[in-house]
Formats: C-alpha cells, sequence, structure tokens
C-alpha cells in the first residue's frame, strides 16, 4: 500500500483535527502519477507538503532528488461495502472515541442523536470523535464528509463499563460516489505571486494585517499563499501571514487584503492565463487585479484590461 504524511495545514483542514487523516490522494509528480492514503500527520512540512513512503515517491519521481514539486488532490476512496466504526479501548455510554471507517471520502463531523437533538462530538487529532453521556440506548449516528454530504446510522449500545479493548461494529450505509460535476475538493499549492510592474513579490504586509503590496525581493512566509482551486477558473489565496484568505475589500472598491476566515464573493478571483506564462486575476467587480503605480501602490482590482501591471508569475513554492 501506498501511504503518505500530510502536512498539518491540511490535515487539520478548516481548524478540524486530523480532518484528512484516511483520505486518499492523487498525486502528480515529474514522473507520472499516483494514489496515496493519508496515515499520518508531517508535522515539520509546509502547506502542500507530503512525506510519501518510498514506494511512492518512485512511482512519481526519482528518489535521489530527495523533494520534487507535487500536485495532488483529495479522490474518492477505492473501497467497497458500508461505513464501519471503530470503537476505542475503555469506551462505555459514560464516555466513547468512535473512528469511522472505510469512508469514500474524509468524515469531519460526527453527531449522535439525544433527547431529539443532534450533538456534536469532538474529533482529536488521533482521528476519533469522542463523547461523553451517551446513553444507554442504540446510537443513532449522523456522520459529514468534507464535500458536506451527511449520511444517518445506528449502531448498538454500548456497554455500561468500558470495554476492555477496541472492537469494530459494521454499518449499514455508506457516502454517494463523487459526481464529475462536483467542484474539486481542497486542491491547493504554495505559490508567490511576482508582479509584473516591478518584479518584486506581492507581500500580505504586516503579517497580513496591512493591504497586499508587491515590494519584497524574495519570498518568506509573508509573500506566500496557497493557491486554491475552486472550480475550473476560480481560486482563492490563503495568506502564510496570518491564515486568513486574500478579500477584495469593499466589493473590490478597496486594496486587496488577507482578512478573511472563509471564501465568499469578495474572497474569489478568477484567474486568466496568458499565453506568455503570466496570469491575471478578475475581482468580484469584474476588474483586473492592479499593482498600481508601477507596484508602489497596494493591490487593487480597479483596471478593466490587462497590461504589465496586471499580470504576475506565478511561482511554485
Amino acid at each position: 500500500m501506498k501511504i503518505t504524511a500530510l502536512n498539518p495545514f491540511q490535515y487539520n483542514y478548516n481548524g478540524i483535527k486530523a480532518a484528512l487523516a484516511g483520505a486518499y490522494l492523487q498525486v502528480k509528480g515529474p514522473k507520472g502519477q499516483t494514489i496515496v492514503y493519508v496515515t499520518d500527520l508531517y508535522p515539520e512540512g509546509p502547506s502542500g507538503a507530503l512525506d510519501l513512503s518510498p514506494n511512492a515517491f518512485s512511482e512519481i519521481g526519482n528518489m535521489v532528488d530527495g523533494k520534487i514539486d507535487i500536485q495532488w488532490k483529495i479522490v474518492q476512496a477505492p473501497i467497497t461495502g458500508n461505513l464501519s466504526y471503530r470503537i476505542k479501548e475503555g469506551s462505555s455510554q459514560w464516555w466513547a472515541g468512535i473512528q469511522v471507517r472505510n469512508h469514500k471520502f474524509p468524515v469531519v463531523k460526527l453527531e449522535y442523536s439525544k433527547d431529539e437533538q443532534w450533538i456534536n462530538l469532538e474529533k482529536m487529532d488521533y482521528n476519533h470523535f469522542v463523547g461523553t453521556d451517551l446513553g444507554s440506548k442504540p446510537l443513532r449516528l449522523r456522520m459529514t464528509d468534507i464535500r458536506g454530504m451527511t449520511v444517518i446510522d445506528s449502531i448498538p449500545p454500548l456497554s455500561d463499563n468500558g470495554s476492555d479493548g477496541a472492537y469494530i461494529v459494521p454499518g449499514n450505509v455508506q457516502f454517494p460516489d463523487r459526481s464529475n460535476s462536483d467542484p474539486p475538493i481542497i486542491k491547493s499549492k504554495v505559490v508567490a505571486l511576482q508582479s509584473n510592474a516591478n518584479g518584486k513579490f506581492v507581500c500580505a504586509e504586516n503579517a497580513g494585517n496591512s493591504a497586499l503590496v508587491a515590494n519584497r525581493d524574495s519570498p518568506s512566509s509573508w509573500e506566500k499563499f496557497d493557491l486554491i482551486i475552486l472550480n475550473e477558473n476560480n481560486v482563492a489565496l490563503k495568506s502564510h501571514a496570518n491564515g486568513q484568505y486574500v478579500c477584495a475589500e469593499n466589493g473590490g472598491n478597496s486594496p486587496l487584503i488577507a482578512n478573511r476566515a472563509s471564501i465568499s464573493s469578495w474572497e474569489t478571483f478568477k484567474m486568466i492565463h496568458r499565453s506568455n506564462g503570466k496570469v491575471a486575476f478578475i475581482a468580484v467587480n469584474g476588474n483586473y487585479v492592479c499593482a498600481d503605480d508601477f507596484g508602489n501602490k497596494e493591490l487593487i482590482a480597479n483596471r478593466n484590461s490587462i497590461d504589465s501591471w496586471e499580470t504576475f508569475d506565478l511561482i511554485s513554492q
């Protein structure tokens, strides 16, 4: 089996512990592509990085290189049958740890029904959902995967006393298959943006607390972004300076700034690939993002056509 450890930025996606544990990833490298299973955290890895098993690395690159450029995306797990549940050792109606297994996509939320309400179980960094006072009746569970799909299942009651060891409970349901029309799931890579206005790298100035400006000679954390592919044409940019999404503030009428915790219309940009290899970005107001005044001013979406001030080199990091 080909496996990988995943950097903490995506492993704990959207602030959920071990969100991508158990995910299957399609990874592309210089020599080809392969499918890997996420088994662990790569603690020191930067955003986008994988620590591949040797049998996976050798399929997409040369082992002697040590590090290679990659692209990856989440794909549907090559599994059959229904979900299953690992009940952690020591679990009882008073405290239990439940791991959802054999899922088509990573499960990011698990709830149980009590008194006609759905109660959330906390996901832990060891990839179990934990709760207390779950009751002595059969447990009705609701699972949500990373796509937002939900399924409901029931399992037998938990014991009155803690179980001596972990055990597996077979499930009765499975998530639906992925549709070809579904958007990509967390397809991203780390980039720096080099402005063609002045040759400088775009910076989330003041640790992201000030507007974006092209004023740096080389990329460091303030000049790095997760380029997140939302669909065929649209992207979002997440700053490494503060972990916030870049926003065309005030509907595009104010300078770009990394100050949003989630993606909506102001944080969505249409990326235009030019024939010369450069890229341009169209903001929510329909205007191109510009490094105004030869890059001496903050980035703002205020142009209706493309020239050098509106184009950037996308540099993989």
